[in-house]
């Protein structure tokens, strides 16, 4: 079992998380112009709302498919860039898009996304299996779909 994720009766769980999940659907079905409408219409803290709007779901929610975007900060020289694709081929996670900027100062920053619905492990693994990778001076996650 993945310990990251529950399943659990939502009598169990905080009113707040229920609203960032009213929140969200309000705007997804129009009937509210954006997220501060809906807050306000819920009596739900905007802040409250970016802080789990990534983290709390409705079962039926779940799509198909989970993204992930990662920046990294590569140092400039031969290898690296493919010695991170080898291991997130390893993973089976599947790259969708890649970004790299010219290298400044020997450090070249990539975004990558990935597609990590059928990716074996965690995405706190993948993070850290790319943390050791010589080479590999800065890893952020940017956004989790």
């Amino acid at each position: 079992m993945n310990p990251e994720f529950l399943i659990i009766n939502k009598k169990l769980v905080s009113e707040t998380y229920i609203k960032v999940i009213e929140a969200r659907e309000l705007v997804m079905n129009h009937h509210v112009k954006d997220i501060s409408e809906a807050c306000k219409r819920l009596g739900l803290s905007r802040s409250s709302y970016y802080k789990y709007k990534d983290l709390v779901y409705r079962l039926d929610e779940i799509r198909m498919t989970r993204k992930a975007i990662l920046s990294l900060l590569l140092d400039h020289y031969q290898g690296v860039l493919s010695e991170v694709l080898k291991m997130i081929a390893f993973t089976n996670a599947n790259v969708l898009t890649l970004t790299q900027n010219y290298p400044i100062h020997d450090k070249a920053s990539v975004v990558i996304m990935l597609d990590i619905l059928e990716m074996h492990g965690t995405l706190e693994e993948l993070l850290n299996q790319l943390k050791s990778i010589k080479g590999v001076s800065n890893i952020q996650l940017l956004d989790l779909e």
